[in-house]
């Protein structure tokens, strides 16, 4: 049944990562990807049928959270080593994560 769930739902993954790299591309497509596919799985080990609510609707919902907070802490990171860590430049700057 996972593994159906995941082979299934792969191009959910793909998407979610293509979504979230047109927000924020300083982070690799193929690092999102990789990502979305190890949530994809974690969805998989947690998911509940009898909550009433679909693989896919639930799975999205982890997958985009995750990569969110992955791209966030990426973003930190490397703004940390390059030593341009200040309060002046917020991640809204790099990144615009609310939805319009």
């Amino acid at each position: 049944m996972k593994t159906k769930l995941i082979v299934e739902n792969q191009g959910l993954a793909v998407k979610v990562a293509q979504r979230i790299h047109t927000r924020c591309p300083s982070v690799e497509l193929d690092e999102l990807c990789g990502e979305a596919f190890y949530r994809l799985c974690t969805a998989a080990e947690t998911f509940d049928p009898t909550r009433g609510v679909r693989f896919s609707t639930y799975a999205y919902r982890v997958i985009y959270s995750k990569l969110l907070t992955f791209c966030r802490k990426t973003i930190k990171c490397d703004r940390a080593h390059a030593g341009a860590c200040s309060e002046e430049f917020p991640y809204e700057l790099y990144c615009d994560w609310r939805d319009k």
